[in-house]
C-alpha cells in the first residue's frame, strides 16, 4: 500500500475509497482504475457518462467539490491556470465554492479565550459571522478601547484535515505523473506543490498577520488607500484580528453613484494601487476581485482579506515591465526576447519565427480596438495559450501576477468604461525599463556578479585539488539516471511474479495428479456414488488449492484490464 507511511493509514484507507467512489459515481471510474485505487474499493462500478448531459469539465468539478475543501482548493487554484487548463475547465474549476455552515459562535469564543487568555475580553462579539468559508470565519468586535475589529477565526480541525488530504494528493500527483502519460503534460506533482505551499500559507495567519503589516506600512501615507492595522496583543495561533474597514464593494456601481463617488477618480486609484504593489513592492494582494475592494467615506479605497499574496523577484519585474511595455508599445520582438530571457522556453526547440507570427496574429486581434471591446480576460487567456503552444513553462508567480494584474485591470474598467489602460501602465513600465539601466541597479547587478565570481575563485583550487585526490584514488564515480524506465521495471517485477505464481500453480497440479495416480496417502470415499471409488485426500487438496490459486491469479489479471485489452 504506497500510502501505507502516513500517520493515520486507517483514515487514509477510508478517504482513498471515497475518492474512488466519487470519481466512479461522476463517471471517471478508468481514472481510479490507472490510479491504482481498485484495490481499496474491488467492485467499483464504471459509472454512466454516457447518460450524463454534463461536460467532462462540470463532472470534474462536481467530483472537487464533493470531495471537500482540500480538493475545491485545488480546482480554484487550477482555475487560476490558463497555462495548464483549456478555457472550458477554467470556467467550470472558477465557480467552485466553499459551502462550508459557519461553526458555533461559542466554539469561536472558546478559541479566542484558548489562544489569547485573559486578553480575549470583547465587546459585541457578534454571534452571526460576517464571513464563513472552509478555512475560517471572520466576526465582528469591539475591542476594550472601543476599537472595531475583525476576528478571523481558524476552522477547528481543518489543519489536521487539510494535511492528510495534501498527503495523498501528493501521492495520487506522484501515481498520475507515473501511470497516466497524457496528464505528465500538466505536471500534477507539481501543481500539487504549489497547492500545498498556498494553503499552509493561508493556514498560518502568523504569516497572513505579517502581509497585512507590511501593507499597512506602505500605505500608511497615502491618503487614497486604506488597509486594516493588525492588533498583535489580540492575535495569535489560529485568531488573526484587524481594525475593521467598512465601506462599498466596487462590485456594487449603482451604490457607488448613490454614495456620489467619482468613479473616474476611483479608477485611477485602483490601477494606480496594484500598479505600485507590482511594481514598486514586489509584492502583491492576489485576489483582487472587487468584492475584496471597498470605497470608505471621503472616497478611499480599502483593501479586505489578504490570505493570498503574491511576490515578485527583481529579475521578474523587470522583465515583466519590458513585457507589459512592449505589450502598450506594440512590440512583439522584445515580447519574444523576454520570453527568452526569462528561460520558460526552450531555445533549443523553439520555432522563433512562428511564435512571432503568433504574437503578431494576437496583435492584429485585440490593437486599435476601443477599451471597452477587449475583454482583458479572454486577450490574457490568448497570450497564455501561445506560450503554452510553443512549450512554455510558466512559472506559477508569473500566473498569479497575470491573473491579479487582469483582475485589477478590469475593475479600473467597470469603473470607468472610457479609462485607456494602456496609458495606465506605460508609465510605470517605462519607469522600470529606464531603472534596469540606473547606475544604482547596476551597481547592485555589478556587487552580486562580483560576489559570485569571488566565491567561485575562492573555492575553485580546493575543488579541482578534490578532484584530482579522488582521480588518484580511484573514487570518482559517475552517476547515471534512467527516465522513464520506473513504469517496465514495475511491470516486469509484475510479469516475473505472475510467473513464479503460474509455475507454483502448475506444480502443485502436477504434484497433485502423481498423488492420484499413486494413490498414496489417506483416502476418502465420499465419492463412490459417481464412480471415482477412493481419492487421496493430499491430492484432491492440491488441486482445490490451485483451484483457489488460479483463480485469484485470473481476477489480479482482469483487474489489471490486460486480459479485456
Amino acid at each position: 500500500m504506497p500510502f501505507s507511511g502516513t500517520r493515520s493509514a486507517l483514515r487514509n484507507l477510508r478517504r482513498l475509497r471515497q475518492i474512488a467512489k466519487v470519481l466512479a459515481r461522476h463517471g471517471f471510474a478508468e481514472l481510479a482504475e490507472r490510479l491504482d485505487l481498485r484495490r481499496y474499493v474491488p467492485f467499483l462500478g464504471r459509472g454512466r457518462p454516457g447518460s450524463d448531459q454534463r461536460s467532462t469539465a462540470e463532472r470534474a468539478a462536481d467530483v472537487l467539490q464533493e470531495l471537500g475543501p482540500t480538493f475545491v482548493k485545488l480546482g480554484q487554484a487550477l482555475s487560476q491556470r490558463p497555462d495548464l487548463l483549456s478555457e472550458e475547465y477554467l470556467r467550470s474549476f472558477a465557480r467552485l465554492q466553499d459551502r462550508v455552515r459557519p461553526f458555533p459562535c461559542e466554539e469561536a469564543k472558546a478559541l479566542v479565550r484558548r489562544h489569547l487568555g485573559e486578553k480575549a475580553e470583547f465587546l459585541e462579539f457578534e454571534d452571526h459571522p460576517l464571513a464563513s468559508g472552509s478555512i475560517a470565519q471572520v466576526h465582528a468586535a469591539t475591542l476594550p478601547d472601543g476599537r472595531a475589529v475583525a476576528v478571523k477565526i481558524r476552522r477547528p480541525g481543518i489543519e489536521a484535515e487539510v494535511e492528510a488530504d495534501l498527503a495523498l494528493l501528493a501521492q495520487l500527483a506522484e501515481l498520475a505523473e507515473r501511470h497516466i502519460e497524457e496528464l505528465r503534460v500538466y505536471r500534477p506533482v507539481e501543481v500539487v506543490a504549489e497547492l500545498s505551499r498556498s494553503l499552509r500559507r493561508e493556514l498560518d495567519f502568523t504569516a497572513e498577520a505579517a502581509a497585512v503589516a507590511q501593507f499597512e506600512n506602505r500605505f500608511r501615507s497615502d491618503p487614497d488607500v486604506a488597509v486594516p492595522e493588525v492588533i498583535w496583543p489580540y492575535t495569535a495561533g489560529p485568531v488573526l484580528t484587524l481594525t475593521r474597514i467598512r465601506g462599498t464593494p466596487l462590485s456594487d456601481l449603482d451604490a457607488l453613484d448613490r454614495a456620489g463617488v467619482d468613479r473616474r477618480r476611483l479608477a485611477r486609484v485602483v490601477a494606480d494601487c496594484f500598479l505600485r504593489q507590482f511594481f514598486e513592492f514586489g509584492m502583491f494582494h492576489a485576489d483582487p476581485h472587487p468584492g475584496n475592494l471597498v470605497v470608505l467615506d471621503g472616497g478611499r479605497l480599502g483593501l479586505l482579506d489578504f490570505g493570498a499574496v503574491g511576490h515578485l523577484s527583481d529579475e521578474l519585474v523587470s522583465e515583466l515591465a519590458a513585457i507589459l511595455y512592449a505589450l502598450s508599445a506594440g512590440d512583439v520582438p522584445l515580447i519574444a526576447s523576454v520570453y527568452e530571457e526569462l528561460g520558460v522556453l526552450d531555445s533549443g526547440a523553439l520555432n522563433r519565427a512562428a511564435m512571432l507570427a503568433d504574437f503578431q496574429e494576437f496583435f492584429d486581434r485585440y490593437w486599435g480596438l476601443p477599451s471597452d471591446r477587449v475583454d482583458l480576460m479572454r486577450a490574457f487567456g490568448d497570450a497564455v495559450q501561445i506560450a503554452r503552444t510553443h512549450g512554455a513553462r510558466l512559472p506559477g508567480e508569473l500566473v498569479l501576477f497575470g491573473r491579479a494584474l487582469v483582475s485589477a485591470l478590469s475593475t479600473v474598467r467597470r469603473l470607468d468604461p472610457g479609462v485607456r489602460i494602456s496609458e495606465i501602465v506605460r508609465p510605470y513600465a517605462g519607469r522600470l525599463m529606464v531603472g534596469r539601466l540606473s547606475p544604482s541597479t547596476l551597481s547592485r547587478a555589478g556587487a552580486r556578479t562580483g560576489y559570485h565570481v569571488a566565491s567561485l575563485v575562492k573555492h575553485l583550487p580546493g575543488d579541482l585539488r578534490a578532484i584530482v585526490r579522488s582521480l588518484r584514488q580511484g573514487r570518482l564515480r559517475l552517476s547515471f539516471r534512467h527516465e522513464g524506465l520506473e513504469g517496465f521495471s514495475a511491470e516486469l517485477d509484475r510479469a516475473s511474479n505472475r510467473l513464479a505464481f503460474s509455475v507454483v500453480i502448475g506444480a502443485i497440479i502436477i504434484g497433485s495428479s502423481y498423488i492420484m495416480s499413486a494413490g498414496v496417502g489417506p483416502k476418502w470415499r465420499a465419492l463412490d456414488f459417481i464412480g471415482l471409488g477412493e481419492v487421496p485426500l493430499l491430492g484432491l487438496a492440491g488441486f482445490l488449492v490451485a483451484g483457489v490459486l488460479g483463480l485469484a491469479l485470473a481476477w489480479a489479471i482482469f483487474r489489471s484490464g490486460k486480459l479485456r485489452d
